[in-house]
């Protein structure tokens, strides 16, 4: 179907689907990720399917076989209905909105323009508390069974009928583009995943029967492709299968971590990876009235999310990163794809210092975030705390983390940067964190025996010693001693998952077993959000020393929220290596781009920046011989009076400006052809004022668009292939081989990614305009 169809046409189009749709029915919601971090994107959904439940008043007096049938009708209709997407993506969309009456935005919209990849989120109904369960049992099994018959090899095995002939109706419209007769067929991958919470009927037994099907899966899949079973896909067909990805799993009730410890450690050690983890920020050791509990719970979470063992995706229950091709193209991942922390308020020191001393030999995830509803972080100890987790010595050495997310800070002073920074360029870091004097003996790594006491409790920097200490479980790697004088009984030490303790010289082992693995690295990507409540005035004058202690491992930055003004080429002298600089939160925000300048070795001119004068603006990023106007790739005007509830700028925004900064930025997007993305925020009353701009929606620009990957490979191929052959002419000492060839086989990597880089398609500029009443309301796309 061609691009621009209308409804009538799509409708006929894929009537056929009809059956497919009735059978999902209102089982499909479009519904928005919450705390999204990124501060670019248009507001992430999901595609959340709530499954039959065999335990439920509909199939009460289903025999097992009949739910299956019913499970498998719900399985070959979303199968379907995901290849629309791969096949016609108005199509797709069509369906989603028109039959489904998904909300999927405006015509123009930005959330509407962009793709939708059919990729689902299962919610069982036995999770989520839809369905009574008056058997723990035989919910379990059901989950566990349900799971397997949905992603398992039954999908190729027992397809219905009606199911394959709907795949050869897709396949008529899918047309020779897609399928070319002289290759194989389109062989569709449908990911999938299964969200878990800490909600529901099946606290905690569900991550467990979740690690246990995708193990069966995984195995089922291994035979299946072993055995004389699996056939070549014929040409001018097309196959769909479910994928089950790694889970996505939320635990933000504290109060329930006694019996999410113990799981999470099994799981985590049998191998089983996740999409995204979500934890609470806080220790809960005094809502369940039991400090010394509460707190080892967090310490065996903290350790186990964060160890400092990297286990193989080869060896993971999830058969997708077993997938090398995946695997590579997510970009090699860990255990755990994203960790994110939630709290209420600031953080206390305690529980910011278990989670800080766990993460700073983490080998398991490359990115964290941490969000609060209020704020997250105040006060020198807790800047010391996140200097040793992020930045320290020992976190350069031992840490696997890459991109590190902290909001709604209400602080960083001069005082707080100073903090800081005394613990990264230190080459004792504990006892810059702990206040403790030099040691006899140097700072050793050192493995604390099962059943040692652990000193926990501090006042005034002293232990307390009459206090209830933490017996261990189990031995605890990854112990660092320090101030030690090599004759107390009692030890300072930084155990994962605990932050500062003292334990006993007796149970701690100084060997071979006790060093963890080196894998150097650094932070490379950073954002930093401040107070964005109404009448708050977070402090940020410490913004340029901590820039200075952090910058020279960054490669992406941004800065969000109410803060101080300073220098943005001051920025770039403490962020040497920076390839994108993003400074949002006032009436304008903004991406920068230096990657070009990076990737030439050159120096990045000196720059003169008018955030607060849209007009002034304009003219700068219309002037070829300005450096902004070729390294400003993303634009957000706040055209409204949230700046003003900061107290972002004195008076806010002024509207009696608005007719002229439009035309000014309209001129602009005439002549400059490096920026790719502006977006307005007007209010309702002022809309007329933005409809001049929608006009240059759209249009090229002097940058390339990606190439997709498939074209990536073909190239690739062609160049593996010339290569061969030149290799074995040579052995053969044949000099036949031309120029060209010789050229294409010898090309690094470094040309081969500019190749891709030129060979695109010109990028389209998009440009939205959105209205609202008032600035806290949702925006309007028009």
């Amino acid at each position: 179907m061609s691009r621009g169809a209308t409804n009538a046409q799509l409708k006929l189009q894929w009537e056929f689907l009809d059956p497919w749709l009735e059978i999902l029915g209102r089982r499909i919601k479009y519904k928005p990720v919450a705390f999204e971090e990124e501060v670019w994107d248009a507001e992430k959904r999901v595609l959340e399917v709530t499954l039959p439940a065999k335990n439920s008043d509909n199939y009460e007096r289903y025999s097992q076989s009949e739910f299956n049938y019913d499970l498998r009708e719900v399985r070959e209709a979303l199968a379907l209905v995901a290849a629309v997407a791969h096949v016609d993506q108005e199509a797709w969309k069509f369906v989603l909105n028109k039959v489904w009456g998904l909300k999927l935005g405006k015509i123009g919209s930005e959330e509407l323009e962009r793709e939708i990849p059919a990729r689902f989120v299962l919610i069982f109904d036995h999770l989520a508390g839809v369905v009574p369960i008056t058997s723990y049992t035989d919910s379990e099994n059901s989950f566990l069974k349900d799971l397997v018959h949905f992603c398992g090899t039954n999908q190729v095995e027992d397809p219905s009928p009606e199911f394959q002939t709907a795949l050869r109706q897709l396949a008529v419209r899918a047309g020779t583009r897609l399928l070319p007769r002289d290759k194989s067929g389109l062989d569709i991958k449908i990911p999938v995943q299964v969200f878990l919470t800490d909600k529901g009927f099946l606290v905690g037994r569900q991550l467990l029967l979740k690690a246990n099907a995708e193990k069966i899966v995984r195995e089922q899949w291994e035979e299946y492709e072993r055995s004389s079973r699996q056939q070549p896909l014929p040409s001018g067909k097309i196959r769909c299968t479910l994928e089950l990805l790694p889970m996505v799993a939320e635990w933000t009730d504290s109060m329930g971590y006694s019996s999410f410890a113990p799981k999470i450690q099994k799981i985590m050690k049998d191998n089983v990876w996740f999409s995204q983890l979500s934890l609470s920020a806080e220790s809960g050791g005094g809502l369940i009235g039991d400090a010394c509990r509460g707190r080892d719970d967090f310490r065996q979470i903290m350790a186990t999310v964060f160890d400092s063992t990297r286990r193989s995706p080869s060896r993971s229950t999830s058969r997708y990163y077993f997938d090398r091709g995946a695997y590579l193209r997510d970009g090699s991942p860990l255990q755990v794809n994203q960790v994110d922390f939630k709290s209420y308020t600031s953080l206390r020191s305690g529980d910011l210092g278990a989670i800080m001393s766990a993460l700073v030999i983490n080998q398991t995830t490359k990115k964290v975030t941490m969000r609060a509803v209020k704020r997250t972080i105040s006060g020198d100890d807790n800047w010391m705390w996140l200097a040793y987790g992020l930045f320290s010595k020992r976190a350069r050495a031992y840490s696997a983390l890459e991109t590190f997310s902290l909001n709604q800070i209400d602080s960083l002073s001069v005082s707080n940067a100073k903090a800081l920074s005394d613990v990264i360029f230190s080459d004792h870091p504990e006892e810059v964190v702990c206040g403790t004097s030099p040691g006899v003996v140097e700072d050793r790594n050192a493995t604390l025996n099962s059943g040692a006491s652990i000193r926990w409790i501090f006042a005034d920097g002293q232990p307390v010693v009459d206090a209830k200490a933490i017996t261990t479980e189990s031995a605890v790697r990854g112990v660092r001693t320090f101030s030690d004088d090599g004759e107390s009984e009692w030890v300072d030490a930084i155990v994962p998952g605990m932050g500062r303790c003292q334990v006993l010289r007796d149970d701690l082992v100084f060997d071979l077993a006790s060093a963890i693995p080196t894998h150097t690295g650094a932070l490379k990507s950073l954002t930093i959000g401040f107070n964005k409540e109404e009448d708050t005035d977070p402090i940020s004058d410490g913004l340029p020393d901590f820039l200075a202690a952090v910058g020279s491992t960054l490669k992406d930055l941004t800065l969000d929220g109410p803060r101080d003004d300073f220098d943005e080429n001051l920025i770039l002298r403490h962020c040497p290596s920076l390839h994108t600089l993003s400074l949002c939160g006032g009436i304008v925000d903004v991406q920068l781009d230096f990657s070009e300048h990076r990737y030439n070795n050159e120096p990045i001119p000196e720059l003169k920046c008018h955030w607060h004068d849209i007009q002034a603006l304009a003219a700068d990023l219309s002037d070829p011989t300005n450096p902004l106007s070729k390294c400003v790739r993303r634009l957000r005007f706040r055209l409204n009076d949230q700046c003003d509830g900061w107290s972002r700028v004195e008076g806010g925004y002024d509207f009696d400006k608005i007719p002229d900064d439009m035309k000014a930025v309209t001129r602009m997007l005439t002549v400059n052809r490096h920026l790719v993305y502006l977006n307005v925020l007007l209010l309702a009353d002022h809309r007329k004022h933005g409809n001049v701009l929608k006009k240059q929606h759209l249009k090229p620009i002097n940058l390339p668009a990606k190439l997709p990957r498939d074209v990536k490979l073909a190239f690739l191929s062609v160049l593996s292939a010339r290569t061969t052959r030149t290799e074995a002419a040579k052995s053969k000492r044949a000099r036949q081989t031309s120029r060209s060839e010789s050229a294409s086989a010898g090309l690094d990597q470094r040309v081969v990614s500019r190749i891709f880089v030129f060979a695109g398609p010109a990028l389209l500029r998009r440009v939205y305009v959105q209205t609202t009443n008032h600035y806290w309301e949702p925006y309007d796309e028009w």
